[in-house]
């Protein structure tokens, strides 16, 4: 993904008419690198849908419900989920065994 890599703060001027926004913090890998214009690859490839990814975010803009109510689903999230709970249970059968 893309990665901006930085948090920035907005600091109010007296008058609270304007701020500044500065940059206060910046993100790097483990190793050290910056993930700024270069992002994080993603452990799992996801197949990008660009219909579905246009009609969710359109959605998501309109209150999060499809047509008659439905949830929507967001395909990388739901991945992403499967991959955190394929981890734990790992993790517990592994600690089970020790």
């Amino acid at each position: 993904t893309y990665g901006k890599g930085s948090v920035q703060g907005l600091f109010h001027t007296k008058s609270l008419a304007s701020g500044i926004r500065l940059t206060v913090s910046k993100f790097y890998s483990p190793s050290g690198k910056a993930i700024a214009e270069k992002g994080v690859p993603p452990n799992v490839a996801v197949a990008d849908e660009p219909e579905s990814n246009l009609h969710f975010v359109a959605k998501q803009a309109q209150g999060g419900a499809a047509q008659g109510g439905a949830e929507l689903q967001d395909k990388a999230l739901q991945v992403a989920i499967e991959q955190a709970r394929r981890s734990l249970m790992t993790a517990q059968t592994v600690a089970a065994h020790k």
